[in-house]
């Protein structure tokens, strides 16, 4: 790893011993802070010009969500793990979702609504509900849980991050 990797790692595990060992912890955290702001204001030139434009509703709660969602599912430390994720959950957002919407449609036009032709709050209920579409955020919720408890380190994790998780694990067995 590079001495800039070297020096965000010790940073991360003791920032007391860090900063006896002679890392300036302020000049590296602005550094950090720099560049990660620079990054991102690239990136969100590229957007703007992608789209044609920059306004407030693009950025709602439900953006930083799916972002998360995307980091936690593919693996924390591993840019190719939130790739993963971010694949994993744009192909279920984008293409599985809206097919099944199209199939609960069919259903709910041939099948459901004529069974209900005598109970119009029924109808009105099946109309309203039966949308994936709404449920989206769910099961975005359901799948981390998922995760959490079944690989908590997520899909594709980094080395490091997979070995901290699963030696506190084993500290843990081993206390029992």
């Amino acid at each position: 790893s590079s001495p800039w990797a070297r020096l965000m790692i010790a940073m991360r595990e003791d920032e007391l011993a860090a900063n006896q060992m002679g890392v300036n912890l302020v000049r590296t955290k602005l550094l950090a802070f720099a560049m990660g702001a620079t990054f991102s204001g690239f990136a969100g030139a590229f957007y703007g010009a992608y789209v044609n434009g920059i306004f407030p509703n693009v950025f709602d709660f439900s953006a930083s969500v799916i972002i998360l969602c995307a980091v936690v599912l593919g693996g924390l430390g591993n840019i190719t793990g939130v790739i993963f994720g971010a694949l994993i959950i744009l192909v279920n957002d984008r293409l599985i979702l809206v097919q099944f919407q199209n199939l609960l449609n069919g259903l709910q036009t041939h099948v459901l609504l004529p069974a209900a032709a005598n109970d119009p709050a029924l109808r009105e209920f099946i109309r309203a509900n039966l949308d994936p579409v709404k449920y989206r955020f769910l099961l975005l919720g359901l799948v981390l849980v998922i995760v959490m408890a079944v690989r908590p380190e997520g899909l594709l994790p980094s080395r490091e991050r997979a070995e901290e998780l699963h030696v506190a694990e084993e500290d843990k067995i081993e206390e029992i």
